[in-house]
């Protein structure tokens, strides 16, 4: 075994929306699974909106801050929300993480998830 047989990859992956009561995936009304699609953190434009925020952002404000970089790192959505599917803005992300921050939750954990972006 080598260290070298552990390579981080930096492809956007899929984070599948669970039910946060008992883990079974959420359905669209067309049928499809509810996703969100971000960057990997090892990937250059991930690391580029860190550190781009973390030169703008106040320091005691850590929530947001987590919470901002997950927001940017957003490449696309197939989300149901209110009823309807919404477009993928910046504004309308914010309130869909405040509103049902486990949605947040799940996605920060797959970002943060070593098993997602290692390549075998």
């Amino acid at each position: 075994m080598d260290l070298t047989d552990f390579i981080p990859n930096d492809k956007p992956i899929e984070v599948l929306i669970k039910n946060p009561i008992n883990d079974e995936p959420l359905f669209n009304k067309s049928g499809s699974e509810m996703s969100i699609t971000v960057l990997s953190k090892y990937s250059r434009e991930f690391k580029k909106i860190a550190y781009d925020l973390s030169s703008e952002q106040d320091k005691e404000d850590t929530e947001d801050f987590g919470k901002n970089i997950i927001i940017k790192s957003i490449l696309s959505w197939d989300i149901t929300y209110e009823g309807k599917k919404v477009k993928l803005t910046e504004d309308k992300a914010k309130e869909v993480f405040d509103r049902l921050p486990w949605v947040a939750d799940q996605v920060a954990n797959a970002i943060w998830n070593e098993e997602a972006f290692i390549v075998a």
